[in-house]
């Protein structure tokens, strides 16, 4: 509620949350979708996950897992979450155990008071199913817009310690 507070606040103020981190997904050994988090300093306790759907104009649709932290916060600067079975302190209130592996989706999470949130980009879970180097099972993606003004996301596949490299060149030193 505070979180849904927050960002309407923020919205009516004319700006959105702020980046604090860098998101990121991978699939777990039994190809569940893990979501990994890199927290700026500042940015606060890791508070609400929430997976959402793409609708065919590429705007948000519902969403398909929301996650909100019951208790103490994850340690850490990297923080990763199984999102279709999570463990405690994380409380499901809305859950999917099957993702289509064809359909986009986009990851968001946000701190405490909604007030920052993590970058986030739109992915297929196919894109992690087929890859061939699965050492670097990481998946990031950055916005970005070519000279003749076309935009796009430009994925990154790195191993988890290049992901902490990543987050410790976006955010500086922990």
């Amino acid at each position: 509620m505070v979180c849904a507070i927050g960002l309407l606040l923020s919205l009516l103020a004319g700006c959105g949350p702020d980046v604090g981190g860098a998101g990121a997904v991978r699939l777990d050994a039994e190809q569940g979708l893990v979501g990994v988090f890199g927290l700026c300093n500042g940015f606060g306790e890791l508070s609400t996950i929430t997976l959402y759907a793409s609708k065919v104009d590429g705007e948000l649709g519902d969403p398909v897992i929301e996650l909100e932290r019951a208790g103490p916060a994850p340690a850490g600067r990297v923080v990763e979450v199984p999102l279709q079975a999570p463990p405690a302190p994380w409380h499901a209130r809305a859950a999917a155990s099957e993702l289509d592996p064809g359909l986009v989706y986009e990851l968001r999470a946000w701190n405490k008071d909604g007030m920052s949130t993590v970058a986030s980009f739109p992915f297929r879970i196919g894109e992690l199913r087929d890859r061939p180097d699965t050492a670097k099972s990481v998946l990031t993606k950055a916005y970005s817009r070519s000279k003749d003004g076309r935009e796009r996301y430009d994925a990154t596949f790195s191993t988890p310690e290049g992901f902490h490299d990543l987050v410790t060149g976006r955010c500086g030193a922990a």
